[in-house]
């Protein structure tokens, strides 16, 4: 019966496969990509689902309707849609029923399942197409036969999918209507300072310049304004117009929220936005002018759409590939970069992101589960944009699997969504870890596969590099030779070795002439005498080299030293040029090139140093962060005039006008350069130097390229301080309130004059006034004042992104620690640690994000803290340095403990400050008596009821660990203190310990201490103070200071926080202690070494009485350290410091306190 079955169940597959295959294929070599539309469940709007092969989904088979193609399905992991199907809306006919009843059966299914598996081959899919015509016949007839019977029968043809890769031809076209000028007027700028007209005209002036909505990066914050405007702009269409409208900020919300929200279901997240609800939808009627709207919206402006009517599809087009799908995307490029290890990734990645452009175009490439349905029309929308941003990532791959310096590019979501999967997923760990283990990657170098040339930089003597070839597998032994073709022709045989992907070529290196560098080469692998593989350089006028002699890319110059040959004769010029010489009869160049250079060769190509933008200013001579402000916005500012990129189609570069400062000359009758950056299109960039420019003033510029016959312009505002530096002195700020700005200008009642040059001017200023850490000030130029905005290098945290800080973060209970921290600093990339033996410590990376900030997920950091350790600081780790972000309490303890006579009630009170939030009882002991057993802790302060007397006690704290269930509880201590029965009163001859400084209106707020303080009591003056001794301890007993201090109890009831001050040791007068928070000492007064404004950072604590509060602890006396304090009061003269900047000069002489 079960053979009987599956023989039935196979008889229904054939029978439906030829029933779909009823039409006519005119053309066999016309083979369109296999798509079924199908109707999104909730949308009502067809939506595109990418397949190039037959879908079983559950019980229901879906056979593709294209004409001129028929599919079976062999390898259903190739293509697996990653965007879940919800549900398809299918005509099922008696024979698709029938099919779904046999397959009811589990068994059934898996025995069917296997016999499929068995005629299959896994790795290609099998494809019949019909070379004539196809006449409806009877197929029940060809039932007894083998389908491989019935194939040649019919007269139809099989191909291999790789065969239908190389015949794909791309037919699809998108619809990109012309850009129409009366829409131009929508586009109009607001003058207004609040967030959502910054945001409305950002996004309106970088919408024309774009082909995708993806182009334009939105934020956090910006897409909560988008989505407040989205319904509001919702609401108004639906109760005032009643249909689509074209509306830029309406379609660019709808592409963010198909980016950030989308997994398969559109709709769903847009009722989602609007109402905050899961269970609201939208109306079939209302999608059609939400998604008309978009759609006008594109068509409106010239922007790519598919069809008309599919709202869904043009949306996503638009999003490359929403954040859910992303993690897939990331493996589809990893594994292509796995494919070939040796592959120069490094060198440019050109030809590597164009092919895998033209892999995501191709229905019938291999892994297509790995992309999104949409990513392909996004593809031919815009393949430059995808090109750079697959370029992008295949190098940050590239840089992360070989731990190399990880270069900065532009922060976008795509690259801060690598970032986090890279670090965050076990994918790309697991697999760096395993190709690294392996036989190639243990030579911890990385391989290059193309030809390469190098150079004895001391003989001057040349060689091209053979690399190392894979081989196919299963290859035998066979003849393996290189022919190199250029002056010389040569033949170089190969010896082959065993590598990690198969057999490979041995590398070669063969000696060529010096006057061979420049010539072109053609490099053929042959196996057998067929070619295999072939490499070809260009002619080169130039040649650079690394100090190593490693030959370099025209086209990807670095920056800094490098090195270059030419033919004798040859004339070039650059700004980056240090040296030229004639080495072995040919001319040696020395280059120290930063961003921006341009080498130019006369009659030759011209070479620039770094990535070539799309148009405008280039960033070199950008002072970093400044700005200016100029009216409501902020341009960059240059100290040198920086260099202009335009591009320009060939038809309009005559008439093409350079307006600066509504000054008008025409582009061809300035100097020029024309340099490539290895696009395909109509359009040429231009490198213009604007030093040759005329009208360039000092202060605000403004510069308009006007294309004639077009609405097209491009405009560059920027500032222009020339010669201007300035640095931040001490800085980064990290728990500091004040700041020096120093520059080289004249500093004059708080504004700096431009055309008065002074070295070492500084500005100095509290951290705490400062807005959005930018310190503005005035600066006077010729033409008037404009407002320079620095970027202040400070660190702050916020846990809301509302309420920011620069103080130090108070101690936190570790149940209360929260999951996010937001970080704002200045730098790239931080690592989050806990503090601790390097070897145990964990460090977790986070990239700066879109809004300039740290978005630091603690969750994982969490599960480090070791629950057995009283205190965990976590820990900040950047460029070297490590410093504390915040101090976690693990569990209780005991920091200080005080008893002290109150003689109106005749009893002792006890005052306990602890760390934690359980219960917690005390044992009191004296002299190994207890006193006082188990008493419960309800407050700061309880009454004890043991003897007054004068004597040391020993106290002890527990925390009670039981719970309701049960029945004994446990009691664990947590800190044990030896302290002194204090007589407010009467303290003296008493000796106290220094815990912490306290911050009097914030006592989570103290100041750190570097070193132990003890104070000993000699004599009461008046009421409750009295005269004392404060001596600095290093190593335990030494003493590095001490001081003639006098000491207050505020408030008797509190008498472990006091306020202390210094005793002039000529006139007796007091003066308040300083706390130097670059050494975090106390101290008398200003060290003269330091200059003014060093004196004012460091000294922005002066511990007044009613600002700070000394809380301390007493304790047994030592009175050896009490001798050598006094000792060293009466062998140091204090001199005090003349300059000082908080107190009047004095001169300090001994005093006797006794």
């Amino acid at each position: 019966m079960r053979s009987f079955i599956i023989f039935e169940l196979i008889k229904k597959i054939k029978t439906i496969f030829w029933h779909s295959t009823e039409k006519k294929v005119k053309d066999s070599r016309q083979l369109a990509v296999s798509k079924e539309v199908f109707s999104d469940n909730d949308s009502g709007v067809s939506q595109n689902i990418e397949s190039d092969s037959t879908f079983i989904v559950k019980n229901e088979t879906v056979l593709p309707e294209d004409d001129n193609i028929m599919l079976l399905e062999t390898d259903m992991d190739d293509c697996a849609s990653e965007t879940p199907i919800e549900s398809f809306e299918i005509q099922k006919n008696s024979d698709v029923i029938e099919l779904e009843k046999l397959l009811s059966s589990e068994n059934v299914v898996g025995d069917a399942e296997a016999m499929v598996s068995e005629k299959a081959d896994l790795d290609e899919e099998v494809i019949a197409k019909s070379n004539t015509d196809l006449i409806e016949e009877d197929f029940h007839k060809d039932e007894e036969k083998t389908l491989d019977e019935v194939l040649v029968d019919k007269n139809v043809s099989t191909y291999s999918r790789k065969e239908l890769e190389k015949m794909y031809q791309d037919e699809i076209k998108l619809i990109v209507h012309p850009l129409n000028s009366i829409n131009l007027k929508l586009l109009h700028m607001v003058e207004d300072k609040n967030e959502y007209t910054h945001l409305r005209n950002r996004i309106l002036q970088e919408f024309l310049d774009v082909k995708l909505l993806c182009e334009i990066e939105i934020n956090d914050k910006e897409y909560e304004i988008l989505c407040d405007y989205f319904k509001k702009q919702y609401l108004f269409i639906r109760r005032d117009v009643g249909h689509s409208i074209i509306d830029v900020l309406f379609s660019v919300a709808l592409v963010q929220i198909g980016i950030r929200n989308y997994d398969g279901n559109f709709w769903k997240h847009i009722a989602k936005v609007l109402w905050d609800k899961d269970d609201k939808n939208i109306p079939v009627n209302q999608r059609t002018w939400i998604g008309g709207t978009f759609t006008e919206t594109m068509m409106g402006f010239g922007k790519p759409i598919f069809k008309e009517t599919e709202y869904v599809t043009n949306i996503m087009m638009h999003c490359f590939v929403a954040d859910k799908f992303l993690p897939k995307f990331f493996e589809y490029l990893f594994q292509y970069y796995n494919l070939d290890m040796e592959r120069d990734i490094s060198s440019g990645v050109e030809e590597e992101s164009r092919y895998i452009c033209d892999s995501i175009k191709n229905p019938y490439a291999k892994r297509k589960q790995f992309l999104s349905n949409y990513l392909y029309l996004t593809v031919r929308g815009n393949q430059i944009y995808c090109q750079k941003l697959i370029g992008s990532l295949l190098k940050l791959i590239d840089q992360s699997f070989w731990d190399e310096y990880i270069e900065e590019v532009d922060n976008c979501r795509i690259i801060d969504n690598f970032e986090k999967w890279k670090l965050e997923t076990n994918y790309f760990r697991d697999e760096k870890r395993k190709l690294r283990n392996s036989i190639a990657a243990n030579k911890r170098i990385k391989n290059f596969r193309s030809p390469h040339l190098v150079c004895d930089m001391e003989s001057i003597k040349f060689q091209v590099i053979l690399p190392a070839q894979n081989l196919p597998i299963d290859i035998g032994d066979v003849q393996v030779e290189w022919q190199i073709n250029s002056k010389k022709c040569r033949t170089v045989p190969c010896d082959i070795q065993e590598g990690y992907l198969g057999k490979k070529t041995k590398e070669i290196a063969i000696p060529i002439e010096n006057n061979e560098i420049f010539s072109p080469f053609k490099f053929t692998l042959f196996v057998n005498n067929q070619e295999v593989r072939n490499f070809v350089w260009k002619k080169h006028i130039l040649n650079f080299f690394h100090a190593e002699g490693e030959w370099i890319k025209g086209e990807n110059l670095p920056e800094g030293m490098i090195y270059a040959f030419a033919e004798a004769g040859t004339q070039i010029e650059a700004d980056g040029l240090l040296n030229v010489s004639v080495r072995q009869g040919l001319n040696f160049y020395e280059f120290n090139l930063t961003a921006g250079d341009l080498i130019s060769v006369a009659g030759g190509e011209n070479y620039y140093v770094g990535e070539i933008q799309s148009t405008g200013l280039l960033n070199e001579y950008k002072i970093d962060g400044m700005l200016f402000e100029n009216e409501g916005k902020k341009v960059s500012v240059y100290n040198r005039l920086p260099t202009l990129i335009i591009d320009v189609e060939d038809n309009k570069f005559n008439g093409t006008a350079v307006i600066i400062n509504d000054k008008i000359t025409k582009l061809s009758e300035k100097k020029f350069f024309r340099i490539s950056h290895g696009k395909q299109d109509s359009r040429k960039f231009y490198y213009i130097d604007l030093k040759s420019m005329e009208g360039i003033c000092e202060g605000i510029n403004k510069i308009v390229i006007d294309f004639p016959a077009s609405t097209r312009k491009i405009c560059c505002e920027f500032g222009y301080f020339p010669e201007f530096k300035y640095m931040f002195e001490d800085a980064p700020y990290i728990y500091m309130n004040r700041g020096t700005l120093s520059f080289n200008r004249k500093l004059e009642k708080g504004m700096i004059f431009a055309n008065s040059e002074e070295e070492n001017q500084k500005y100095d200023f509290e951290l705490d006034v400062i807005k959005s850490n930018c310190l503005v000030m005035p600066v006077q130029f010729k033409k008037g004042i404009v407002d320079a905005e620095f970027k202040v290098p400070v660190f702050l945290y916020s846990w809301d992104k509302e309420i920011w800080s620069l103080q130090r973060a108070r101690d936190i209970w570790h149940s209360e620690m929260r999951d996010t921290v937001y970080i704002n600093y200045p730098a790239t990339r931080i690592a989050l640690s806990i503090r601790g033996r390097e070897e145990d410590k964990p460090y977790i990376v986070f990239n700066r994000n879109l809004e300039d900030l740290f978005e630091c997920d603690l969750t994982k950091l969490k599960t480090y803290l070791d629950k057995n350790k009283m205190m965990q600081t976590i820990t900040m780790v950047c460029q070297g340095n490590e410093y504390d972000v915040l101090r976690i309490v693990m569990r209780s303890f005991l920091k200080s403990a005080l008893l002290e006579v109150d003689y109106e009630k005749d009893c002792v009170l006890g005052t306990f400050d602890i760390i934690g939030k359980g219960e917690y009882y005390v044992d009191i002991l004296c002299e190994k008596e207890l006193l006082v057993e188990k008493r419960y802790i309800d407050g700061n302060a309880i009454e004890l009821n043991i003897p007054i007397r004068s004597a040391m006690y020993m106290v002890r704290v527990y925390e009670i660990e039981g719970d309701e269930f049960s029945f004994d509880e446990e009691y664990t201590l947590i800190g044990e203190n030896t302290v002194k029965l204090v007589d407010p009163k009467e303290l003296e001859g008493t000796c106290i310990r220094l815990n912490s400084i306290i911050l009097a209106n914030n006592q989570d707020q103290h100041l750190e201490l570097s070193y132990e303080y003890m104070f000993f009591v000699k004599k009461r003056v008046s009421g409750h103070k009295y005269l004392g001794m404060m001596v600095e301890l290093f190593h335990k007993n030494n003493i590095k200071n001490a001081s003639v201090v006098m000491i207050d109890i505020p408030n008797l009831n509190v008498a472990t926080c006091m306020t202390i001050v210094f005793v002039d040791n000529k006139d007796g007068d007091e003066y308040e202690f300083l706390y130097d928070s670059y050494s975090k000492r106390i101290v008398e007064n200003e060290n003269p070494r330091y200059s003014k404004s060093e004196a004012y950072r460091r000294y922005e604590h002066v511990l007044y009485s009613d600002a700070y509060l000394w809380n301390v602890q007493f304790i047994e006396k030592n009175k050896d350290i009490m001798d050598k304090g006094y000792g060293w009061i009466k062998n140091h003269q204090t001199i005090k410091e003349n300059r000082s900047i908080w107190k009047k000069d004095l001169i300090f002489e001994d005093i006797p306190i006794d």
